[in-house]
Order: structure tokens, then sequence, then C-alpha cells
């Protein structure tokens, strides 16, 4: 027991120094930020056990694992925020992000859950012709009438449906995939919405497409000049992520924790033997406010399709 738990601790340490110095590097250290919230539950009953038998240097290490854990963790339990002044008395707009499934043999299900929670902005990655097909079929495409999109037989289809129409809209590419991005008016306050899906970075030509993505999409961002702006879908990203933190910074903040549910998952929905994190996200402007925010099923999928209500600033 103390030679495992002095390599588990040692490890771990590792792992807190390369975040701290050397924040997702590599694919190895992407992955283990990524499942921050499991890979470093062991250091606390190490810490506990060490300090029953005195073990004051193995204590001191895994108590050191224990707290930089506690500390990159704590932020999602930090409770809801509320909305903003600015906000209380604005428009609020309901989005629904998916992310479909290029493999869903079904996607009824998905459309149904659309048509339940009945969103005023539709997001939708690894948009199929497929897909597109059964939003038409099953009237999605007539409760949001208006689109900009391109459907994809690989997993970069994107769409954007909206109730409103589009004051501007378009296909971007970033870093070689294309994106979708648009503005409508709520009462006379233009909201900017932007629907993302980088690559997952899963091999190492993956991970430098993933950062070329994500350097780009800040550029973007930085560029934006509304004070209404929604950032949302597959982010293969959790809150541990670096690029997470340097939207955070922009400044965005995230719906899940304005709203108190940080410590939500949606990935990988049953599907994979992987515990699961919180990829699909939804970032907004600061002058905004998270009304409510909750996850759906998604069947067929490996994604929980998020729903969530925004208010805006007038």
């Amino acid at each position: 027991m103390p030679i495992a738990a002095w390599v588990i601790s040692c490890l771990l340490g590792f792992f807190v120094l390369a975040r701290l110095f050397a924040h997702d590097a590599t694919m190895v250290l992407i992955w283990v930020n990524a499942f921050t919230f499991w890979v470093y539950l062991p250091a606390y009953a190490i810490a506990s056990g060490a300090a029953l038998r005195r073990r004051w240097l193995l204590f001191a290490l895994a108590g050191s694992v224990a707290a930089a854990h506690f500390a990159w963790v704590a932020p999602d339990y930090s409770g809801a925020r509320g909305i903003p002044a600015s906000a209380v008395n604005g428009p609020r707009v309901r989005l629904f992000t998916a992310n479909a499934g290029i493999e869903n043999p079904d996607l009824g299900p998905i459309a149904r859950e659309i048509i339940a929670a009945d969103p005023d902005v539709l997001f939708i990655q690894e948009f199929t012709i497929g897909a597109e097909r059964v939003l038409q079929e099953t009237g999605v495409a007539q409760l949001l009438p208006y689109r900009i999109g391109e459907a994809s037989s690989t997993a970069f289809g994107t769409a954007i449906y909206s109730r409103f129409p589009f004051t501007e809209s378009e296909i971007w590419m970033v870093a070689g995939i294309p994106m979708t991005r648009a503005t409508i008016d709520l009462d006379g306050v233009a909201l900017r919405l932007y629907n993302v899906h980088p690559v997952s970075p899963t091999s190492l030509p993956n991970v430098a497409r993933w950062n070329h993505e994500y350097a780009a999409l800040l550029r973007a961002l930085e560029s934006e000049t509304d004070k209404n702006l929604v950032v949302a879908g597959d982010f293969n990203a959790t809150q541990h992520q670096k690029w997470y933190g340097k939207l955070i910074d922009l400044p965005l903040r995230d719906a899940y924790r304005e709203c108190g549910r940080g410590d939500a998952t949606t990935w990988p929905n049953g599907m994979r033997w992987l515990p699961p994190v919180r990829i699909d996200q939804v970032f907004f402007a600061p002058g905004m406010g998270c009304v409510s925010i909750r996850e759906g099923t998604g069947k067929g999928s490996d994604h929980r399709p998020v729903i969530a209500e925004i208010a805006l600033e007038r």
C-alpha cells in the first residue's frame, strides 16, 4: 500500500505541475485535464490514510494534490450568481444546442425533444443530410423557419435554426472546419450567435488543429462588438481546459456556473466506458444572465443536448 500510494501520489503530483506550467501541452495532458474531477480523487483517500498512519511526507504530497484538485473543482459548486441588473428587464431567449451524432440511427427522438423545448434558437452540430431531412419532416424546420448551415457526411456539418429572421448570417471556416454564426433581433435588441464545434483532440494532428481552431475562435470573438453574444455548441473541451480559461478571460460567462450547475455533465451519455464530463457549453457576454439551464436526453447521440434560457442586456 505505501509503495502504490507513493507512485500514485507522485504521478498525480506530476499532473498538477504540468497543469500549472504546461497546461494542455500534450494530448495526454489534455485528456488528464478533461477528466480532472475523476483523475485526482485517489489523492483524498491516500491523504486520509497517510494522516491516520502518520506518514507525514506522503500526507503532504497527497494533501497538496487534493488541495489543488479542490481549488479547480470548487467553482463548479459556488452556487448561482443571479441575473445582473443590466439584464433583468431585457428580452429572454431559449436556446437548444445538440450534437445530433453522425452515427445516430434515429434522430426522431432528438427532434421531438426540440419541439417539446420550444426554443427560439437551435444550434446543431454533426448536422447531416439525414438530420436536415428529419428536422423538416418532424416540423422543427417550420417551428424555426430561418436557417444558416451546411449538412455534411462528416462530423462537421453545422447549422443554426431560428424563430426570428437573421439580420446577418454566415458559414465561416475556422482552421479548415465550417462553423456557423448569425445575428437576430429580439424586440429591438441584437443578439450575436456562434455555433462552435472544434475537433476532438484524439490524435496529434487533431491536437494541432484543436489549438488552431480555438486560437481563430478567440480572435473572432475578441473582435465582436455586440453587447449580447452567445457562443454555444460541442466545445470538445471541459471547464478544466486552457481554452475554457481563455474564453472566460475574454470575458465570457459560463451559463452552467452562472446558474449554479457547474457540476453537470453532457458526454459520453452512457455510450462509452468513460466517466461523464461536460464538453457541451453555453457562454454569453458579461451583461447577460442565465435564467435556467438543463440537459436533455439526446437518445442515439453520445451527447446530451443543452437547453438554456438567457436574459439579454437591454
